[in-house]
């Protein structure tokens, strides 16, 4: 089934997802971007600007305080991935159940003894593609946040090893 499929059949539930994840993919290149601009600033070619202002005998209190906050506003980035990922999760659950009711308000509705299995499917394809939708937005956000997670924290490691380095050598 194509992702166009799923968004005929979940509604309202898998657009609003599909939203949430595009959102969730934007964060994440926004987050990388600034690690790679973290990584330029803090572990450069030539030892990053922390390490040369450090060796130009400026005070290390002032220079490692700055790389900290760098470091701190740098890490806060992926947390936004888990926030997504809880929504994913909780937007397809909603879109289950609300799949779930449409699919009982088919069968109390139907007359004669039976309900046909066309008023029942739409309900039953709602509640499935969006649990499948949230499941899959969730799990991507989290994949990405653990990713992140790990190059921030390498990124945080590797500077501050050269800070601590060139200020025990100043």
């Amino acid at each position: 089934m194509s992702l166009l499929q799923m968004l005929k059949y979940s509604g309202l539930f898998g657009q609003v997802l599909v939203i949430v994840g595009s959102v969730g993919g934007l964060l994440t290149v926004i987050a990388l971007i600034r690690a790679v601009q973290a990584a330029r600033v803090m572990i450069g070619s030539e030892g990053g600007r922390a390490v040369r202002r450090l060796e130009r005998g400026e005070p290390a209190a002032g220079v490692v305080a700055e790389w900290q906050l760098a470091t701190d506003s740098l890490a806060r980035w992926p947390h936004g991935l888990l926030v997504i990922a809880a929504l994913a999760i909780l937007l397809g659950a909603f879109g289950t159940v609300t799949g779930l009711i449409a699919m009982n308000h088919a069968i109390a509705t139907a007359t004669g003894t039976a309900p046909s299995p066309a008023d029942v499917a739409g309900g039953h394809a709602q509640a499935l593609t969006t649990l499948t939708l949230g499941l899959g937005v969730a799990s991507l956000a989290m994949l990405a946040y653990g990713a992140l997670a790990m190059v921030f924290s390498g990124i945080a490691f590797v500077g501050r090893h050269k800070v601590l380095s060139a200020r025990r050598l100043s």
